[in-house]
């Protein structure tokens, strides 16, 4: 048998198999272990201590801290082209960079599976298995890759191209809006926030940018001083990639004054929604800036004090700063248009770019599903006229392969659609290749239906 194709259940059996005094553990107790002094995961029901592992990590410390204390089975394994199962097996392997078994375990046993950690962001929904479909998008994608050459992270030169662009253009709108009071400038921050934080920051935190730490430093720190915290988008957004619009998924499932996903709770005042949504909406990316801290400093004990101390240094200097001095320096009207302008371009931008990537397609909650169905079913994928919008929008129009594949590269996301297309045609799981007009279609005929209570 292929190793790229090692069987996850199978592998599970054989570990259980190897050791059977390992002791039991369940969700609460695994969920304790959720950091940098105390760090375990699970795999296919086997858990393991990474706390020495760490900083031995080829994709880096920070991509692990965000899953701490979780089950990391079918996120892990498809960031990688063989299962990471083919050396967690090996004695070697794991003593050599500090990795021990220390337990089995304990399937769901309440009602609501979901919820297995003792925070939110460290719920996990457990699959259906075994996942023919994904093993073979894994084992011919990956074997695609390595075939034609193509790069798995981007390249250095690529990589500062990116940097240099993206924090000359913030700086100008920084400079242009707050500094000389030009409005055009704030209205042009949002598409310009929106790309660099999609496109660089994005891509820096699912592991898919450079290899180079300093470099990935610089990017994923677009985040904070465009105004959010990457380590507190980056544990949110690994929930929403482990089960996307599910009860689990913290960045579509909090209830809110708007219902824009099936999964959220519905209240009578969301008939109103079509009515005030637009009004509601823009308020998205001043509030944003505020939890996005407090969660960073204050709520997610993964995040590390150097990171902590990294927010706060960006988003000072890149963000706080400019908007104070620009209430110094012009007068209070101009900096209030201003600062209205800005929020209202990343809130609006952000919702017909970032907010529409799934369309109004979901599977029931309670489904029983292997995760790579959950991952089509639940995105897709639409179609732009201007090769320099995807290459700005970082590819991310190509949602689904980016669901089944988060840690590439963007610029492959293109090259292996065809294959992915081939492949859910193959197991009968609808592929969506839409255009964008259609999908905004989509999205508001679902914001209309879940404001009136429809499912």
């Amino acid at each position: 048998m292929n190793a790229n194709s090692v069987p996850t259940d199978r592998v599970a059996a054989e570990t259980r198999e190897s050791d059977p005094s390992l002791p039991w553990m369940d969700y609460a107790e695994l969920g304790r272990h959720n950091h940098s002094k105390s760090a375990f995961v699970a795999y296919n029901g086997v858990i393991y201590d990474v706390t020495r592992f760490l900083d031995k990590h080829p994709g880096g410390k920070p991509i692990i801290l965000t899953a701490l204390g979780t089950d990391i089975t079918n996120t892990l394994d498809s960031f990688h082209d063989v299962h990471v199962s083919k050396f967690l097996l090996a004695e070697e392997f794991r003593s050599r960079n500090g990795i021990a078994v220390v337990g089995r375990l304990l399937p769901g046993t309440n009602e609501d599976h979901n919820w297995i950690g003792l925070h939110d962001y460290q719920s996990r929904r457990e699959y259906q298995v075994p996942d023919p479909m994904g093993d073979e998008l894994r084992r011919e994608v990956f074997g695609f890759l390595r075939r034609e050459k193509l790069p798995l992270k981007k390249s250095l030169p690529e990589c500062i191209v990116l940097l240099v662009l993206f924090y000359a253009l913030y700086i100008a709108c920084l400079y242009f809006g707050f500094i000389k009071g030009y409005w055009i400038a704030c209205v042009a921050m949002g598409p310009v926030a929106t790309f660099m934080a999609v496109n660089v920051g994005h891509t820096v935190t699912h592991g898919g940018f450079s290899n180079y730490p300093l470099v990935n430093v610089l990017g994923r720190s677009l985040w904070d001083a465009g105004g959010y915290a990457s380590c507190c988008w980056d544990i949110e957004h690994q929930a929403h990639h482990q089960a996307p619009h599910t009860s689990i998924d913290l960045q579509t499932a909090p209830s809110t004054g708007l219902r824009f996903f099936e999964h959220q709770r519905a209240s009578w005042f969301h008939r109103y929604q079509m009515y005030y949504m637009w009004f509601l909406f823009i308020f998205y990316s001043p509030a944003s800036w505020i939890t996005h801290s407090y969660n960073t400093l204050f709520k997610y004990p993964s995040v590390l004090r150097s990171d902590k101390t990294l927010h706060i240094g960006f988003k000072l200097f890149g963000f706080l700063l400019p908007i104070t001095l620009s209430f110094c320096l012009l007068p209070l009207g101009t900096s209030l248009r201003n600062l209205f302008f800005f929020a209202i371009s990343m809130s609006y931008f952000s919702l017909f770019t970032l907010f529409i990537q799934h369309e109004d397609s979901y599977l029931p909650e309670d489904e029983k599903e292997p995760w790579s169905v959950r991952q089509v079913v639940t995105s897709v994928s639409w179609r732009s006229r201007s090769a320099l919008f995807e290459w700005l929008f970082g590819y991310f129009n190509f949602h689904i392969e980016h669901h089944l594949f988060p840690g590439l590269n963007p610029s492959v996301y293109p090259k292996i659609q065809p294959l992915v297309k081939a492949i859910c045609k193959r197991h009968h799981v609808r592929y969506k290749d839409i255009t964008y007009l259609e999908l905004v279609s989509s999205q508001v005929r679902a914001w209309r239906r879940y404001a009136i209570g429809g499912n």
